[in-house]
């Protein structure tokens, strides 16, 4: 005999409003680095909005420069999901404001930037409250230099943890 959370399993309507997890991320190319690795932590409310707080750490750049680039970011999502057994998907359009520091061994560098894309998440609920997440990302990548230049290149990333829907 199923309780009704297991049968409903994969269902987000019924869920509560909010899910929160920890993401492992790969971004094989942003403005500044490549090959960058982090951390996220996530937090989904309901059907429509996503968030995350993360931190990305990459040793590798586009011209070989002598920096290790940390980013901090705030990603914040709006879209529309959908879910049928243990299955849900969800896609929307993010804006992910970002510090990012680089550091050599003679200077540090602080700037600022953003990124603006889609996100697309795909969950496969391997318990009534507990998803296993693959995230894609996707967009433009913008970072402001000195003298107010501005700077754009095309972003991608990827990520993969588990996420608690109580």
């Amino acid at each position: 005999q199923l309780t009704i959370q297991e049968q409903i399993k994969g269902d987000d309507n019924s869920r509560a409003p909010f899910g929160l997890g920890l993401l492992f991320h790969y971004q094989p190319l942003t403005r500044l680095t490549l090959n960058g690795l982090g951390l996220s932590l996530q937090l989904d409310s309901g059907r429509w909005l996503r968030a995350g707080f993360g931190y990305h750490f990459s040793s590798n750049n586009l011209l070989d420069l002598p920096y290790k680039t940390h980013t901090i970011s705030l990603q914040i999502a709006a879209g529309y999901g959908v879910g049928t057994g243990p299955f849900a998907f969800w896609i929307g359009a993010m804006l992910n404001p970002m510090f990012v520091i680089r550091n050599s061994p003679e200077e540090s560098l602080w700037n600022m930037g953003f990124a603006t894309g889609l996100l697309g998440h795909f969950d496969y609920h391997i318990k009534p409250d507990f998803a296993l997440r693959l995230a894609v990302s996707g967009g433009v990548n913008a970072i402001l230099f000195a003298n107010n230049v501005m700077q754009a290149a095309p972003t991608f990333g990827m990520g993969i943890g588990l996420i608690w829907k109580p």
